[in-house]
């Protein structure tokens, strides 16, 4: 998605949000924030996206939104997916193996989530 700006309260709402299990920023093209949600179908999410346009009316640009049927999202983690494509793509970039930078992220999220619901 396409931000004005990535802003500090629309990030830390990505992130605390139960429906967005990752939000990175990005540069791709014109898009600034890359976003994995959850939903259990297509009203819902267009429900979701309209309380945040609604709750940050001048943040959001553009969006260009690829929907995962239930049936393809049985058989794999869309985390492991989405950091395994950031990674390979870090990897052609700058030819180094990321796999424990991102693993160290991952493990820092969990424990940032962790210590936000435990208080």
């Amino acid at each position: 998605m396409e931000l004005d700006e990535v802003k500090e309260k629309v990030m830390r709402d990505m992130i605390l949000d139960p429906c967005i299990p990752i939000a990175l920023q990005t540069i791709h093209g014109k898009y600034n924030l890359l976003v994995f949600g959850n939903h259990r179908n297509i009203g819902d999410h267009l429900a979701w996206e309209t309380g945040y346009r609604k709750k940050y009316p001048d943040s959001f640009k553009s969006v260009n939104i690829t929907y995962l049927s239930p049936e393809m999202t049985i058989s794999f983690s869309h985390q492991i997916v989405a950091l395994c494509y950031l990674r390979n793509k870090l990897r052609h970039v700058t030819g180094d193996d990321l796999r424990e930078p991102i693993q160290s992220i991952v493990r820092a999220r969990s424990r940032i989530l962790h210590n936000l619901h435990s208080n």
